[in-house]
């Protein structure tokens, strides 16, 4: 599940099953193992990193609550439970995408 958590005030809301999007268990053959997760302000959606399968989810937690596109790193290095770690988006406003999403390994 996804939580969003407000630092003020400590409320804590489910925003997402990832589990509940069928595509998802079809897509990695059962559940991903999220280990990163990050926002761009002002976007609905959440990048989450996923390290059994390496790759970053693109889901919409505010309305549809579905994976929209899953971007594949094949050339990741790692594997199984020793692959990615970290997930981070770096805004460049002069970049064809407005930034870049960097991701770390164990």
């Amino acid at each position: 599940q996804l939580y969003l958590v407000d630092p003020k005030s400590r409320n804590v809301e489910v925003v997402g099953d990832l589990t509940a999007d069928p595509a998802v268990k079809g897509f990695f053959g059962g559940l991903p193992d999220i280990e990163a997760a990050t926002w761009i302000d002002g976007s609905p959606f959440a990048f989450l990193g996923i390290e059994n399968s390496p790759c970053i989810v693109e889901y919409e937690w505010h309305m549809s609550k579905r994976v929209f596109r899953v971007f594949n790193l094949e050339k990741f290095r790692g594997r199984d439970n020793l692959s990615l770690e970290g997930l981070a988006w770096v805004p460049v406003p002069t970049a064809r995408n407005q930034g870049y999403f960097y991701a770390a390994s164990e």
